[in-house]
């Protein structure tokens, strides 16, 4: 459902985030049988990932969120689960490492910067047991996880399953318009349009549904 849902041709693409310092750094597994990103245990000066509350209890702010959606694009699904506790009891959906080929994401950027592959799925391999000769090199996505998570497509639209989601924080989709990564309407805009909005920002901004 997901990858219908992105088959749509993609929103222009933001900004990536901090696209000139790409980051390489594997992160150790989160300890105990919680569905979490690790937490303390990051390599030095790398982003910390938040999970719901900021520092000391405190709201999460915008540079919170900021380090979330960065952490999220370069290293969501990039390294392994060593969570050793059976499958029925740890929901891969929400866990942000992966544990095959078909939700393992490669990096996204390039050591010099620039991506490594383009938001598009490759016609060799897919989500499936066939092989891409051109292997880690190949320049279009291998998994649904590395086209969902790519930087032009993530966030750019809104989730279907909203609050039912079962990826939660982890979810490649919106939850709320704030968390949107492309320009776009407020709800009052668009339930109480007034004559300057109509004839001005009508049908300028894409549609994220």
């Amino acid at each position: 459902m997901f990858v219908q849902q992105m088959m749509h041709p993609p929103p222009p693409p933001a900004p990536l985030l901090g696209e000139q310092s790409p980051a390489r750094r594997r992160r150790r597994h989160h300890q105990g049988g919680a569905d979490q990103p690790p937490q303390g245990s990051r390599s030095p000066g790398a982003p910390e990932v938040f999970t719901g509350a900021g520092r000391a209890g405190k709201p999460r702010g915008l540079g919170d969120e900021l380090q979330q959606v960065d952490w999220m694009i370069r290293e969501f699904k990039t390294a392994p689960c060593s969570l050793e506790t059976p499958s029925s009891s740890h929901d891969h959906r929400c866990c942000p490492f992966y544990h095959s080929g078909r939700d393992r994401r490669r990096p996204i950027f390039l050591e010099g910067g620039g991506l490594a592959y383009q938001g598009a799925p490759c016609t060799k391999q897919f989500d499936d047991s066939r092989i891409c000769s051109h292997g880690d090199a190949c320049n279009l996505c291998h998994s649904t996880a590395e086209l969902l998570y790519h930087p032009h497509f993530f966030r750019k639209r809104l989730c279907h399953q909203a609050r039912r989601c079962p990826r939660s924080r982890f979810c490649a989709f919106a939850h709320a318009r704030q968390e949107l990564l492309v320009p776009h309407f407020l709800e009052q805009e668009e339930a109480e349009p007034t004559e300057e909005f109509i004839a001005h920002r009508f049908k300028t901004q894409w549609c994220p549904i």
